[in-house]
């Protein structure tokens, strides 16, 4: 199950991700209320709204584990919250230069006022998206990433999950603890500072069976860049799932480790 970063449509932004994947599993990606074609959700929306709506999905959906989730730089503080009140779904869980409760998290000063700005077509005006440029996304997917960019509800859902982000930091600290599941960071190798690289190290802690992959050819945006440093740790776990006998030396080799 793919989890999205801030202001992106799940079933755009990991496309690439996605239809790699689906060679070898089944997989899935949802848009977060308001992104994409999805409807507003209620406030705040927080990790554990977010987890609590993610797990009512998985429900109606009937997809039942076990479950890989993999969240991308927002996505991974809910993917947590996720992985902490669900580990009994959970096969394994994939970070993706994922955001950390203990980084800096200013909201910025035009937050308030997106509602207004959004519905009256400010943004859309001025070509502003809070997501990636959709002219980013595979060929395939331009049209859908067009379509859903300027919505008012996808500026006020990202505007809502970055107002609420000391709310979300804090629902992280409090559900932390040691996973049984395998954990593994991939890491940006590109224009990341010390700091930022202390909190993903920070990360491979979440579980025993923790882990980081670096990928040395990409900045943030890992899914479009580098996927094949996101596809081939699932594709580990897959394998780990249906042999339980694998070491998480098929995860990482013996640690962090470049792709």
């Amino acid at each position: 199950m793919l989890e999205s970063g801030l202001g992106s449509a799940g079933t755009v932004g990991s496309s690439v991700v996605r239809s790699e994947v689906a060679e070898f599993t089944r997989v899935c990606a949802y848009d977060r209320a308001g992104m994409g074609y999805s409807d507003l959700g209620p406030s705040p929306r927080t990790a554990r709204r977010v987890a609590r709506e993610l797990d009512l999905l998985l429900d109606r959906a009937a997809i039942r584990g076990p479950l890989i989730l993999v969240g991308e730089s927002i996505g991974g503080l809910y993917a947590r919250v996720y992985a902490s009140e669900h580990e009994d779904r959970m096969a394994g869980l994939v970070l993706v230069d994922a955001s950390h409760e203990e980084q800096k998290m200013d909201v910025p000063g035009i937050a308030p006022f997106v509602p207004v700005l959004s519905t009256i077509g400010v943004f859309r005006l001025l070509g502003v998206s809070f997501g990636a440029n959709p002219a980013s996304a595979p060929p395939s997917m331009r049209g859908s990433a067009r379509a859903t960019a300027f919505r008012a509800s996808a500026y006020r859902a990202t505007a809502n999950e970055g107002m609420h982000l000391p709310e979300t930091a804090a629902e992280v600290r409090a559900s932390r603890r040691t996973l049984a599941i395998p954990v593994v960071v991939v890491t940006a190798g590109l224009g990341a500072d010390p700091e930022w690289q202390r909190l993903q190290r920070d990360q491979v802690g979440l579980s025993e069976r923790g882990c980081q992959v670096i990928a040395e050819r990409s900045g943030h945006m890992i899914s479009l860049t580098q996927p094949q440093a996101i596809v081939e740790p699932i594709r580990a776990m897959v394998r780990m799932t249906r042999d339980r006998e694998r070491s998480r030396i098929s995860l990482c080799g013996s640690g962090a480790g470049p792709i």
